[in-house]
């Protein structure tokens, strides 16, 4: 079968290369001809350049972009087309027998600099291709009074659709369709092809999170100094690591994970990894990704890791019993492998008439 998959893929987030990258893993892995839709808008794309010229490390962002931007093209299949604009997309004349939406924030419809953009609801496909979402979300947005109308109509035009959160559940039902809860693409695949050595000598404590304040600082002091760990801060700096490794490659933040000790995060693909990689984590609770994070915390029953200053740093850095939360995952995982399979067969529902 020929599938196209849209998403956000040239950002300067880890976890939107790795989401994407995943979903086409899988998709690929069962045996069908696969491409990302090189959808990067004009605007998007000058935003994230604006952000890093103006980044207080320029020189060092220009090479954490420049490696973001090589991933996918290197490790993936994108459409050979480029598409800058919603209208290039919508005259383009498509050959795919499905296209999946997602995953990530793509119908984040107050998103900065993307908003309420058509083409993330497959407007431009005809009715010759099968649409279908995969764990798509609306991020933080909680109302959607203003957009309802054109919302019911996008949805109506689904052959199927899933999300990966409750707030999005609600708000696809709140439009008339029901869809399947699933969890994000990264957790359907496995990363051995990108998995090498530690990026440190010692035993060291993870930081992948933005805009710290004293409070957090210190905690992420505590905890490195309970365990006599070192600090190593992934894609931003902090202040006081030991390491900061600010232009580190899609590979290397892999592997930052894989043999951390332990993981402080602010990031949702921050937890995510942690998980993928069983390590004992907290996360650093940043209100713009409040409904994601507690969503997936909830989920695994860990909604304990989210640091609060009101407690001591010795009861919060705990070590985490994965023995009750990797069923969790796994039962999670049947469902979102359950629906990629039958969407992938087709067999999936009728669009509302």
């Amino acid at each position: 079968m020929r599938v196209g998959i849209l998403t956000f893929h040239q950002t300067t987030n880890y976890g939107a290369h790795l989401q994407a990258y995943a979903l086409w893993k899988k998709i690929n892995s069962l045996g069908h001809a696969v491409e990302i839709i090189n959808y990067a808008p004009i605007r998007s794309t000058v935003e994230y350049l604006k952000c890093t010229v103006k980044s207080k490390t320029p020189i060092a962002r220009a090479s954490q972009y420049y490696k973001l931007m090589r991933f996918l093209p290197q490790e993936a299949r994108l459409s050979p087309v480029i598409f800058r604009t919603a209208k290039s997309l919508r005259n383009h004349s498509h050959s795919y027998d499905l296209v999946i939406c997602g995953s990530d924030e793509i119908w984040n419809i107050e998103k900065p600099f993307i908003g309420f953009d058509l083409s993330y609801f497959l407007d431009f496909l005809d009715q010759s291709t099968m649409k279908a979402s995969y764990a798509a979300s609306f991020g933080d947005v909680k109302d959607i009074t203003r957009y309802k109308s054109k919302l019911v109509k996008l949805f109506s035009a689904f052959n199927s659709i899933a999300v990966r959160d409750n707030n999005s559940l609600r708000l696809v039902g709140e439009c008339g369709r029901q869809a399947v809860k699933v969890l994000d693409p990264t957790f359907l695949t496995d990363y051995k092809e990108f998995e090498s050595e530690t990026p440190h000598p010692k035993k060291y404590l993870l930081v992948y999170a933005y805009q710290l304040n004293q409070a957090e600082l210190n905690f992420i002091y505590e905890v490195a100094k309970q365990k006599n760990l070192s600090i190593i801060s992934v894609g931003n700096n902090i202040k006081n690591s030991d390491v900061n490794l600010l232009a580190a490659s899609p590979r290397e933040w892999i592997n930052a994970f894989k043999h951390a000790s332990y993981v402080i995060t602010s990031y949702y693909h921050g937890l995510i990894f942690s998980l993928l990689y069983q390590k004992s984590f907290n996360v650093l609770m940043k209100s713009n990704k409040l409904l994601k994070m507690n969503d997936l915390l909830d989920d695994m029953a860990l909604t304990s890791r989210i640091f609060d200053s009101s407690l001591p740093s010795q009861l919060q850095g705990t070590e985490i019993p994965y023995e009750f939360t990797l069923p969790k995952i796994q039962e999670r995982k049947i469902i979102s492998n359950d629906y990629l399979s039958q969407i992938l067969k087709l067999k999936i529902f009728s669009p509302v008439t």
